[in-house]
């Protein structure tokens, strides 16, 4: 967390308080944004990943069922595939998930939704 400075301005009251407290905040509000772009960028970049992961578990899987139906496959291995299919397909809807709230961050530390 970084604190700004500034020259000493009294608020009417003998001290500087005030002018600290808004330094204070105006430097959160700045750091709220950036980590909220960061986790956008980085859900942004994650997502071809994950997308690419799911698309060739999900050929594995095809084919490995297409070998049990031709008897060079037994049932757990086409299980094993699935499962991996599915973790994989979690990870991905898990990264959208995270991708949404970071926009809705980063929307909020701009100041959308105030009241």
């Amino acid at each position: 967390m970084s604190i700004s400075t500034a020259s000493p301005v009294s608020n009417g009251l003998g001290n500087n308080t005030g002018c600290f407290i808004l330094n204070f905040l105006h430097g959160n509000a700045g750091n709220q944004v950036n980590e909220a772009m960061a986790d956008c960028q980085a859900a942004r970049e994650k997502h071809g990943y994950y997308h690419r992961q799911v698309e060739v578990l999900r050929e594995a899987y095809k084919g490995t069922h297409e070998l049990m139906d031709n008897g060079k496959a037994n049932y757990l291995e086409v299980l094993t595939a699935q499962e991996t299919l599915l973790n994989a397909q979690l990870s991905e809807a898990m990264n959208m998930y995270n991708g949404a709230k970071a926009v809705i961050a980063l929307y909020i530390a701009l100041g959308g939704g105030a009241k």
